[in-house]
């Protein structure tokens, strides 16, 4: 086998991941109690956070900068904003499925990725809960636990399972309620599983066939080079009006899905 590039990156990220999951699986139990409120909390009136949140991006940017001292980070629980173009860029969400984290559902991703000039090489999503670890490297494939993956078989739009997510503001719903009817009436079925670093990775594992919604960089952009490299289409199901945001750190208007559907599911949408 060839020498893997960013090793280095991939092992510290995997790492990262590791470290992290021990924290949040340690303190699940006291963000469900939540006793006096303490253990979580709404950030912008409807966005949850929890101390497993902060915790958990603590150990990963702590861990990361143990091997890469001038790790530059764009993080969902960091304030401090980043050049989506940084020659050298850590991408982190520790707990992608908050609100599945806080009700004890499973369904959770810590997201890790590595890019460079706005291009993602090396990703990791591990799913703490569900005991598996996605992670892949530009160029180099795509593997669950260890075992590679690739998106051989075909399958019909109306025998599809697309998942999808909904934003936490209210009046942005309606019109993407209506857009899940259509999706209903011409695809097999809808999956709303909360993570949208797990949908995409479980687009790569042949778990769902499509995955639709508009999402922070942070939310997919490991998932979406593990997708890529099992075989998945990546794309837009309307043009986007985000500015100097690089292709791989875009999640307005995602579309992700196998090869056979791609482009009737993208027609779909954009009605």
């Amino acid at each position: 086998m060839e020498e893997l590039n960013f090793k280095e990156e991939l092992n510290t990220a995997l790492k990262a991941a590791e470290k992290a999951a021990e924290v949040i699986k340690s303190l699940r139990d006291e963000v469900l109690e939540n006793k006096g409120g303490k253990r979580q909390w709404y950030k912008g009136g409807d966005e949850i956070v929890t101390t497993a949140d902060l915790k958990a991006n603590e150990i990963i940017l702590s861990t990361i900068k143990e091997d890469f001292p001038d790790a530059v980070f764009l993080s969902e629980e960091s304030e401090k904003e980043s050049n989506l173009y940084s020659a050298k860029l850590w991408i982190v969400d520790p707990i992608d499925g908050t609100v599945n984290y806080s009700r004890g559902h499973l369904n959770v991703g810590i997201s890790i990725a590595y890019a460079e000039n706005g291009e993602v090489k090396v990703g990791v999503v591990h799913c703490p809960f569900l005991n598996e670890t996605y992670w892949a490297v530009k160029k180099a494939g795509a593997f669950l636990n260890g075992n590679p993956l690739r998106i051989k078989d075909s399958i019909k739009l109306e025998n599809s399972l697309i998942a999808t997510g909904f934003p936490y503001k209210r009046e942005k719903r309606e019109r993407l309620v209506k857009l899940a009817g259509n999706v209903l009436n011409q695809c097999g079925d809808i999956r709303r599983l909360g993570a949208a670093s797990v949908d995409i990775c479980w687009i790569a594992s042949r778990r769902i066939d499509g995955y639709y919604e508009t999402v922070s960089a942070w939310d997919i952009a490991a998932a979406l080079l593990i997708a890529k490299e099992a075989g998945a289409l990546v794309g837009r199901y309307k043009n986007t009006t985000s500015l100097n945001v690089p292709d791989d750190l875009n999640g307005e208007n995602l579309l992700v899905a196998v090869p056979s559907i791609f482009n009737k599911l993208k027609e779909l949408l954009a009605e």
